[in-house]
C-alpha cells in the first residue's frame, strides 16, 4: 500500500479528493496546512505529495522545497488554481515538482493518470536505490575481503622477518656464548619454533661439537703437560 498526501486548506476539496480514490493499493492521506503535512511525512511513509501553492501560513512552494531537501525520494505534484504556465513550468524544469495538474481537476483525464504514474515512478526510483544500496554492500564486502587477504599477506611477511630478525640474534648469542650449556639453552629455544630455520639449528649443534672438542683439547694439553712435568722433574 502506498500512500499520497494531499495538502490543501480547502476542507471541501480534500472531501472530494477522498471519494475520488479509485485505487486498491494507494491510501489518500491529508493535511489543511503544512505542519500538518510534515507531521505526517515524520510519521508515515509517503509515496507522492499532492499540495497547493497558496496556503496560510506556509506556502506550497515552500513545504515543497522542505519535502525536496528532507525526503528527496517522495515525487511532488502541485495542484492549484494558478493560471500562470511559465511559473509552473519554471519549477518543472529546476526539477522542483514532478508535474503540476489545475482546478478543477479532471479526475478521469488528468488526476488518475497522474497519481497513477508517480506512484509507479515512486516504486522505480525506490527499487533503483535499494538495489544500489545493496549492490555497495556487496562492493564493500568484496572490499574488505580484498583488504583482509592483503592484511593476511603483510602479517605473513611480518612474522618471516620478524623470524628471520630473531634467529640473527640467536646466531650473534650463539658466537658470542662460551660455554657449550648456553648454546644448548639456545638450541632449546630454537627447536621450540615449528618453522625455524634447520640452518640455524645445524649451526648451533656445530658450535656445541666445536666447543666440546676445544674442551677436549684444552683438557687433554692439561694432562700431557702434567705427565710431562712428572716426568722430568719426579
Amino acid at each position: 500500500m502506498y500512500n499520497v498526501l494531499f495538502v490543501n486548506d480547502d476542507k471541501y476539496f480534500l472531501e472530494i479528493i477522498e471519494r475520488k480514490n479509485v485505487f486498491k493499493n494507494i491510501n489518500f492521506v491529508f493535511a489543511l496546512n503544512a505542519e500538518e503535512a510534515i507531521n505526517i511525512l515524520n510519521s508515515k511513509e509517503i509515496a507522492v505529495i499532492c499540495s497547493d501553492l497558496r496556503m496560510p501560513e506556509t506556502n506550497g512552494i515552500d513545504l515543497l522545497n522542505h519535502v525536496k531537501l528532507n525526503f528527496p525520494n517522495i515525487i511532488r505534484i502541485v495542484i492549484t488554481h494558478l493560471k500562470d504556465i511559465n511559473t509552473l513550468s519554471v519549477l518543472i524544469r529546476k526539477d522542483e515538482i514532478y508535474r503540476y495538474l489545475q482546478k478543477p481537476i479532471m479526475f478521469e483525464e488528468e488526476f488518475y493518470p497522474a497519481i497513477k504514474d508517480a506512484v509507479h515512478k515512486y516504486m522505480i526510483e525506490r527499487t533503483e536505490d535499494t538495489q544500489l544500496s545493496n549492490l555497495k554492500k556487496e562492493n564493500n564486502k568484496l572490499n574488505e575481503s580484498i583488504f583482509n587477504d592483503e592484511l593476511k599477506k603483510l602479517f605473513v611477511e611480518y612474522y618471516n622477518e620478524s623470524q628471520e630478525i630473531k634467529e640473527k640474534v640467536l646466531e650473534y648469542l650463539l658466537l658470542e656464548s662460551p660455554k657449550v650449556e648456553e648454546k644448548n639453552k639456545i638450541l632449546d629455544v630454537i627447536n621450540q619454533w615449528d618453522n625455524s630455520s634447520n640452518n640455524l639449528k645445524r649451526k648451533v649443534k656445530i658450535g656445541i661439537q666445536h666447543e666440546k672438542k676445544l674442551s677436549f683439547k684444552k683438557i687433554s694439553a692439561l694432562f700431557f703437560y702434567i705427565f710431562w712435568f712428572i716426568f722430568k722433574y719426579i
